[in-house]
């Protein structure tokens, strides 16, 4: 099951969620999306975005034409069919189950390797929820 919290470290609020599989962040499938259906544009609701095991919108599924999903990650030692991928740009962006995803005050998301989140260094936050975090 996702953790989530809302911390403080430093002073600077943040959302911390824990993933483990496709659809697991609090925010996938946050919003409706507009696409092609038989050759005519409509909203897909968030509720057919998950009934149909849609991609996650902030943790996507981890495929590439160049690794197998039977491949085993050296990180994790899982197969990749079981890994995430945050598509925001950068390096080494796959998301091992486990890992934490960090939003920033801007709405990029940082995945943060499950040995390398420290819950115990941040201070909780019960006051407040994620929309207050990015907006």
């Amino acid at each position: 099951m996702t953790k989530t919290g809302i911390y403080t470290a430093t002073g600077e609020r943040l959302f911390a969620a824990q993933w483990f599989k496709n659809g697991d962040h609090p925010m996938d499938y946050a919003q409706p999306v507009q696409g092609l259906e038989n050759g005519e544009m409509r909203e897909f609701s968030t509720d057919h975005q998950r009934e149909q095991d849609w991609s996650g919108g902030v943790v996507r599924r981890d495929r590439h034409p160049a690794v197998a999903g039977t491949s085993v990650c050296a990180d994790c030692g899982q197969t990749m069919h079981v890994h995430g991928f945050i598509d925001e740009g950068g390096e080494d962006n796959h998301v091992c189950p486990g890992d934490w995803i960090i939003t920033q005050k801007d709405g990029t998301h940082v995945r943060v390797k499950q040995a390398d989140f420290r819950e115990e260094d941040l201070q909780p936050i019960t006051d407040t929820n994620v929309e207050a975090i990015v907006k």
